[in-house]
């Protein structure tokens, strides 16, 4: 399912989703859901300059994402399909792994537990 996508519609669509999971944590207890248009999530990405991309092409990343059936667009509403929820949560499990063993690898724990560590002197 998620290997049909090419890395820049991955991309586009674990944005969304993170985009839709943090801003709706802000309204966890309220009787308010956050909704994002087209140009609202285009503007994040930019503004945020997590993409070297221009407006145009990430406009064409999420259509393409809407053809293949894993966004759907409705009264200036983007949202998942199941299909798209379903592949944003793999993509997410799959990065939170590489999350999990950076956290693990800079804790200090994890350097004092591995005196086996050599290091050398470098010349400037």
């Amino acid at each position: 399912m998620v290997d049909k996508l090419t890395k820049p519609e991955k991309y586009v669509l674990y944005a969304i989703g993170f985009s839709y999971s943090s801003f709706n944590n802000k309204f966890k207890n309220k009787p308010f859901n956050v909704y994002f248009t087209k140009v609202s999530i285009i503007d994040i990405l930019i503004s945020t300059k997590s993409v070297d991309k221009k407006e145009r092409a990430l406009y064409k990343n999420i259509e393409s994402l809407e053809l293949k059936g894993y966004l759907k667009y409705k009264n200036n509403e983007l949202s998942f399909t199941k299909k798209g929820f379903k592949a944003f949560t793999i993509i997410s499990e799959y990065l939170k792994r590489f999350d999990n063993l950076r956290k693990k690898i800079s804790n200090p724990k994890t350097l004092k537990l591995h005196k086996k560590i050599q290091t050398k002197l470098v010349n400037f």
